[in-house]
């Protein structure tokens, strides 16, 4: 960690407070609430989910029953704004629906680089289903999926290992996707997560200048793909979503000692898997292998009404590919591949603000006119932002920020 500057209001004397009057604080280490905002000052308070949006929390730490509209904040737990209460025994029962940042915090000032690491991920999810039981952590433990679907079957593998400095960085990882005998695409490698720098400052209730850095983004793959004997047409296969989710700072160092983050910030952890398979019939087939080493580091800056974007490519290492096809006269053949992995975006009030991610990709066809045998290894850096978060409503969802390819060709014009 570089740098983090942040205060929060505590008042230890009491269970709970609303915010009248928000005191300004040190613009270095300061936070300020907007008024009307509850905060449940328990350390250690309670809250149980029951389902999706619907919570349960102690009387005990409310000196009245939340209202409709107010927002409560419980440290490092839930930044909610209230749609329903109840009365349950000892607790109130609440539907809630998370709050923006700008609705909640007044002026804040803070600026730090977290490293994210896989053994902290607190969340797994394939296609939106959880696989996780509650307070349970991935570990250092290998994460292995093997299922079908649409006759596809698919084979998913994620084995942290431990770097310098004792960090659990880097991974080992396998994605596949067959169809038979007939269809194979595989990637696999290591991949590397980048340092990320957050620096959010806020005046007035509004979002001034916000910063998101992904540093040291480094990895190796190799893509393997073959397909031959498959139904004439086109094909396309598709990963199911992975997504790997990382508590990011979730205590703060205060002059107080640590205290928990009134703001829910994490770092999503995913991968996208793309194809494309292109057959004129049963006999055709086409092949490629493609070996990849790429660093690289991206992000963006928004100040005032602007948002500034870069992504680099530090390094990409074609290390070797090989590609070949065939098919009866006149008959074309594509075949394409690629992953982005690992796709990281960071989340803030729940809401994706930012992502970023180096994807790798190649392909092997066969065109006629004359004969000619194409192949291509690629590289990309791609990212996107959102700030609904902050109530702004700047969004660019895609921008590619750099690409290289090696090409070969054989007979062709």
């Amino acid at each position: 960690m570089k740098k983090i500057a942040f205060l929060l209001l505590f008042v230890w004397s009491c269970k709970t407070s609303e915010v009248e009057k928000p005191g300004y604080i040190d613009e270095n280490l300061g936070i300020e609430y907007k008024s009307g905002v509850v905060m449940v000052e328990e350390p250690f308070a309670e809250v149980e989910e029951v389902s999706e949006n619907r919570f349960l929390i102690r009387k005990s730490y409310f000196p009245n029953a939340p209202k409709v509209g107010e927002i409560v904040v419980v440290p490092g737990k839930i930044m909610h704004k209230v749609k329903s209460v109840s009365s349950n025994g000892d607790r109130f029962e609440m539907v809630l629906e998370p709050a923006k940042v700008n609705e909640v915090i007044q002026n804040a000032h803070f600026d730090y680089t977290f490293t994210p690491e896989w053994s902290n991920a607190i969340s797994l999810r394939v296609d939106g289903q959880e696989l996780l039981a509650k307070g349970q952590r991935i570990g250092k433990d290998t994460l292995k999926f093997k299922f079908s679907a649409s006759g596809i079957d698919y084979e998913m593998g994620i084995s942290p290992e431990k770097g310098g400095q004792g960090k659990i960085k880097t991974c080992r990882f396998i994605f596949k996707a067959s169809k038979g005998g007939s269809t194979s695409m595989v990637a696999e490698g290591h991949a590397t997560l980048p340092d990320q720098r957050v620096l959010i400052y806020m005046e007035d209730g509004k979002l001034k200048n916000f910063k998101l850095e992904n540093e040291g983004m480094t990895g190796n793959v190799e893509l393997k793909m073959a397909t031959a004997g498959d139904k004439p047409g086109e094909h396309n296969f598709s990963l199911p979503k992975l997504a790997l989710s990382i508590p990011l700072l979730p205590m703060l160092p205060t002059p107080l000692g640590p205290l928990p983050n009134p703001i829910p910030m994490s770092v999503d952890v995913g991968v996208q898997f793309t194809s494309k398979v292109t057959l004129p019939d049963p006999m055709s087939s086409a092949t490629g292998t493609s070996k990849i080493a790429y660093s690289a580091d991206g992000g963006f800056t928004y100040e005032g009404s602007d948002v500034q974007t870069h992504g680099e490519l530090g390094q990409a290492d074609f290390q070797s590919g090989t590609f070949d096809s065939a098919a009866g006269f006149g008959m074309p053949v594509d075949l394409q591949f690629g992953v982005a992995f690992p796709r990281i975006s960071l989340n803030i009030a729940y809401q994706e603000v930012g992502y970023f991610y180096v994807g790798y990709l190649m392909g092997s066809s066969l065109e006629w006119g004359p004969l000619c045998k194409r192949g291509y290894s690629k590289v990309v850096v791609e990212g996107g932002y959102k700030l609904e978060a902050f109530g702004i409503g700047l969004v660019n969802e895609r921008i590619t920020f750099v690409e290289k390819d090696k090409r070969a060709n054989s007979g062709c014009d």
